[in-house]
């Protein structure tokens, strides 16, 4: 299983108005990107005095793909309680704001689920 999206998702969650929750001030070790059309991690320890084990061009030049945990901690930050099933075939995600509203999105992988329910959920907010 994939630990973050792909370019295909981060396409449509950009183009929904996605903004990645804490940003944080900087790249973090469990980061993942997309650099000349090779994925990355950058993996290692930051500190003031050490340095990640991907080269600097990666998280300075490359496209940062938020990771799984990163989805859920919008919709965390965002007030939606959510659920995510499995059902042998794909994932579903079920997300209740807090008027009691659901709303529901499904992928065959958890990454795709997880878009499918943010970009919606960032579609309705701009209708």
């Amino acid at each position: 299983m994939l630990l973050y999206i792909d370019m295909q998702c981060l396409a449509r969650l950009n183009q929904a108005g996605f903004i990645k929750p804490c940003q944080g001030g900087g790249p973090s070790p469990y980061d993942f990107y997309d650099y000349n059309g090779n994925e990355w991690s950058l993996g290692g320890q930051l500190t003031n005095e050490s340095t990640v084990l991907a080269p600097q061009e990666v998280y300075k030049q490359g496209t940062r793909l938020p990771t799984i945990t990163d989805l859920m901690n919008w919709l965390e930050i965002e007030g939606f309680v959510f659920s995510i099933t499995y059902n042998g075939n794909g994932y579903r995600v079920i997300a209740q704001d807090e008027s009691g509203k659901k709303y529901k999105g499904k992928g065959g992988t958890l990454p795709y689920a997880l878009t499918s329910i943010i970009e919606k959920l960032l579609l309705n907010r701009k209708a």
